[in-house]
């Protein structure tokens, strides 16, 4: 049985991500025997290629009806990448093998927020309202659902469960069949938020938690959305936080001070802050010991946390039983907080907003009390540092492919590849997966794009 599983592993090295990939479809046995492969590689071979590897990349470049038009919304599974359109408001969804433009659909007149892939369908929320349900194989209209009153931000769509939110503070749980041609919803249930989440930024995947965040503190609050109260708050951010990703126990934050803060969010405890950004952070993703962040000036980075791993396969997102919660007043209502302006891409920013000594911002931003760092934490995990001080990480690899004038607006990451979009309608595929062609580490990718507008005046 290891003999053979031993020459499947050589047969599995000679296949391309896509490949591979294909073969997860096919059923629940090949699916595992991949799975076991990546699980080998990525504590290895596939991890040396995240940190020094020369990745494969592929560049797709959606139509661009104004100069300046953000990818607002990326949903990427083992078949295709389905990008939103800002300025626009049209989808496109594109072959993952082929690297082709699939299929095109109308999408949400005022604007897109928020997709998700399917089994035959695909799901958009946006600025007027509706959720949308679309054919993938043809890009046919199958339902326009309007349970909500204003911009719908967040579908998540886990087996037959879609959640749905709204600007308009409620959350819903809908039951769905889907097929190729058809598509069915009962709306199960309808939660009535408080007015403080017309400022989040995260829903769980099956709706148990929503992220909000208070633009005059620049605290997050993680609320229960069934029981309507606070678990935890999280407190550290010295400027707008304007991406939240939360994987098991862990949850990552990008902010206009330019760090990337990880946190246990069902503990409050903040463990690690990760600096090198140049400019304000905009997109987050986090996948088994990586996170990949996005932001101004073109920025693509991926961080390496060994940590996070155990923090990230405690995947029940629901509310623990007992949990106190927490009491706490929310700021203003900042309706768009959670999207890149159309206009970022070409805006320069003053990013002197951050204080240069990065213990002296902790302490400012009262994560930690004066002395913390000489008491010890007990009740702290084994996978966590002992001390409150959170690790300061500054070593991170650079990805420099999208011009420096624009914004990296959304991105997702995997255990092959990591997948960008941008203020110009561009989305890139890094495909870690491909070979290895030097032992050397790869220097490219490591200096800023000019911006190609420019490039064509001169």
């Amino acid at each position: 049985s290891h003999g053979m599983l031993h020459l499947l592993e050589l047969v599995f090295h000679n296949l391309t991500s896509a490949d591979l990939r294909a073969v997860r479809l096919v059923n629940s046995v090949w699916f595992g025997l991949v799975q076991q492969l990546i699980h080998h590689g990525e504590l290895s071979y596939l991890s040396n290629r995240w940190k020094q590897g020369e990745p494969k990349v592929d560049k797709l470049q959606c139509k661009r009806e104004r100069s300046v038009c953000t990818v607002t919304s990326l949903a990427v599974d083992d078949r295709s990448i389905a990008a939103g359109l800002g300025s626009s408001g049209k989808i496109e969804v594109w072959d993952r093998r082929k690297m082709t433009r699939e299929v095109e659909m109308a999408g949400h007149k005022e604007g897109i927020y928020t997709l998700q892939l399917g089994r035959f369908v695909l799901i958009s929320g946006g600025e007027d309202g509706k959720v949308r349900v679309w054919s993938r194989k043809t890009g046919e209209e199958l339902a326009v659902l309007d349970h909500h009153t204003y911009i719908v931000w967040s579908v998540k769509l886990h087996e037959n469960l879609l959640v749905t939110a709204s600007y308009d503070c409620t959350v819903c749980y809908l039951r769905i069949q889907e097929s190729e041609i058809a598509f069915e919803s009962s709306l199960e249930e309808k939660i009535q938020g408080p007015w403080e989440w017309a400022d989040a930024l995260y829903l769980g995947d099956q709706g148990g938690i929503i992220v909000v965040h208070d633009e005059e503190t620049f605290q997050l609050q993680v609320w229960s959305v069934k029981q309507r109260e606070i678990i935890t708050k999280l407190v550290g951010h010295t400027d707008e936080v304007h991406a939240v990703e939360v994987k098991g126990s862990a949850l990552v934050s990008g902010s206009s001070d330019r760090r990337i803060l990880l946190w246990n969010w069902r503990t409050g405890r903040c463990l690690a802050a990760f600096e090198g950004h140049e400019g304000k952070i905009w997109s987050l993703g986090l996948h088994r010991t990586r996170i990949a962040s996005g932001g101004r000036f073109g920025e693509v980075r991926v961080w390496e946390y060994p940590q996070l791993e155990q923090l990230v396969q405690k995947n029940d997102q629901q509310v623990p039983e007992n949990s106190s919660s927490v009491p706490g007043n929310s700021g203003q209502v900042h309706m768009n907080s959670s999207t890149v302006s159309e206009n970022s891409a070409l805006v320069p920013e003053n990013s002197s907003t951050v204080p240069e000594n990065s213990a002296q911002a902790f302490k400012n931003s009262s994560i930690v009390p004066e002395n913390s760092s000489t008491v010890p934490d007990n009740s702290a995990p084994a996978h966590e540092n002992s001390s409150k001080v959170p690790v300061i990480i500054k070593e991170s690899r650079p990805l420099l492919f999208h011009p420096k004038s624009t914004s990296v607006s959304v991105l997702h990451i995997d255990s092959f590849c990591l997948v960008t979009g941008d203020g110009l309608a561009s989305l890139i595929q890094w495909d870690f997966w491909y070979p290895q062609t030097s032992l050397s580490p790869c220097n490219k990718y490591c200096t800023p794009v000019p911006d190609p507008l420019l490039s064509n005046q001169i």
